[in-house]
Parts: C-alpha cells; structure tokens; sequence
C-alpha cells in the first residue's frame, strides 16, 4: 500500500505490475517491463514511485504518476538470479532484496551515482552474509535497525543493519518459511511457512516462544490416494494434469511428480473415490490407476 492508503500495487505472473484504487478497486497503471513474473513491490517513502522485484533478476523503479521506467536499482546483469522478495526500510528510501542467489542486499532507492558501462552496482549499500538456502521471505523491524531472513532451509537469520551482524539464527521444525513479521518492539518475530505452522521467537535469545496452528485442521477429515500417471514427458503435462485434479470439488490438495510419474491427491474423506480421480486424469489424456 502507499503511505496514504490510497493505492496499492502487486505484482503478476504475467510479467506485469498492476497499480489499484483502494477506493474503487480499479486499475490506475499497469507497468510491463518485466521479463519473467513479479514477485514483490513497495513503494517510496513519498509515494512518487513505486518498485518491484522479479523472478528476471530485476529491481525496477518506475514513476507512479505516468508509469514511466526509471532505473534498474541493482545490476541485474550480475548473475544475482531471480528475486523472490523485497521489504523497504521503515524510515529510509531503502530496500532489502533476496531471492534465488540467497543473499540478502540492501538498495538506496533513488540512484546518487550515474551508471556506468560495466554497470556496477553503486545503489548497494550492503550485502549480507549468504543464507543457507534460497529466500522467500525479508522483513524490517519496525525502527528499520534489524532484518530477518528465512526461506528454504528452514532457518530465519536476524542481522543488523549498520554493519550486517548476524545477531540470531533462529530453527523451527526445517520446513521452508515463506513469512515472517517483527512484533512492533522487536522483541518477538512471527514466521510462518510450509508445514502450516506459525511460530513465535525470542529475537534476542532465539528461543521458541510459542507454536500453533492458525486453522486446525482435523486429520480424520481427509485421505489420501496415489495414482499412477503414465504419458506425461514434460513439465506442462504436470501442470495439465495438476490443474485438473485440483478443480474436482472435494479436492484439498494436490503433489504432481514428473520423476515419479505420479498423483498424490488428498480429499475430504468420503466426498470422491479413487476411481472419480482417475476418471478426470484419463480425461486429460493421460493413463492413470491406483497405486495401493
């Protein structure tokens, strides 16, 4: 959201950024200068521009008033690989980046330093310690003096800002997180991920303060059922067949594997049989049985 709550932004897989009225929901820009999907935007401290962070490598900073492009903030030509997510400093015209290379870096937003032909990276004004796996996740404390990284590895990293000092390391359960948030006085993060169990940490100790489950869900609601998929050779065959079993009513979740040639599909107990399942695959063009 802009700092006046008037608009808000999000970014697409088609590539694009799309810029909404919070009054009226309708579209007031939209900025296709992306090359691969949009993972991440946030706007300047004085709601005049806006970024955004794909999966192409780039940080783009664009004018809200008439969508033109600005600048390309990082280097993106350095082989950094894709970002999976951006916060900005609460106080500054600052933005941390993360993604696929796993290491954190902190940009200046507006450029002070004219680009150059080998396209250094003069916007950086910190790059963290690399972490032990990809990054989904970055955020600020609230007085903008600490971050905390998290993704794949499980781990969530708390460093300082003014000189990059990891200050905890903080390990739940080894399931990827996805997202995490400062309590207000810093002294608790909230980090939530793929196990769908939010946890609640000390940030100076780094010590589990509490675990739950957000929306409990009763394990003797649902079953399970494997199948056998044959005729698949490629990634959008997954997708074809992922995409069909996931729309069937009933349907909670659903784990394609091209390697295995398989469906793992769970239901709601008692509301679609194996054969239903097998039935909307043969449908797709693929041969499927069950796999007891």
């Amino acid at each position: 959201f802009a700092s006046d709550v008037t608009l808000m932004a999000f970014g697409c897989s088609d590539k694009t950024v799309r810029v909404l009225s919070v009054a009226d929901g309708k579209e007031t820009l939209k900025f296709d200068n992306h090359s691969d999907w949009v993972f991440g935007t946030l706007f300047s401290m004085d709601g005049t521009h806006f970024v955004s962070g794909s999966r192409d490598g780039a940080l783009k900073l664009v004018n809200l008033n008439n969508g033109a492009f600005i600048d390309d903030i990082n280097a993106s030509n350095k082989g950094y690989g894709g970002i999976s997510c951006i916060s900005r400093h609460p106080q500054e015209d600052l933005v941390l980046s993360a993604g696929e290379d796993r290491i954190p870096r902190l940009y200046r937003i507006f450029r002070k330093t004219q680009r150059d032909k080998g396209n250094t990276d003069f916007n950086l004004v910190l790059e963290f310690e690399a972490h032990p796996g990809p990054i989904h996740a970055v955020g600020f404390n609230q007085d903008g003096t600490k971050i905390a990284v998290g993704g794949v590895s499980g781990e969530v990293q708390i460093y300082n800002v003014a000189d990059g000092e990891q200050l905890a390391t903080l390990t739940g359960n080894g399931a990827a997180v996805f997202a995490l948030a400062f309590h207000p006085d810093s002294q608790q993060i909230a980090i939530g991920g793929f196990d769908g169990t939010v946890r609640i940490f000390d940030t100076i100790s780094g010590e589990l303060v509490k675990a739950f489950v957000p929306v409990p869900i009763n394990p003797k609601a649902k079953e399970e059922f494997v199948l056998d998929v044959a005729g698949m050779s490629c990634g959008a065959c997954v997708a074809k067949v992922q995409n069909a079993l996931r729309h069937v009513s009933g349907v909670i979740g659903v784990e394609v594997s091209l390697e295995t040639k398989s469906a793992v599909v769970n239901v709601e107990k008692g509301k679609i049989t194996r054969a239903d399942l097998i039935a909307v695959v043969k449908e797709t063009g693929f041969n499927a049985a069950a796999n007891y």
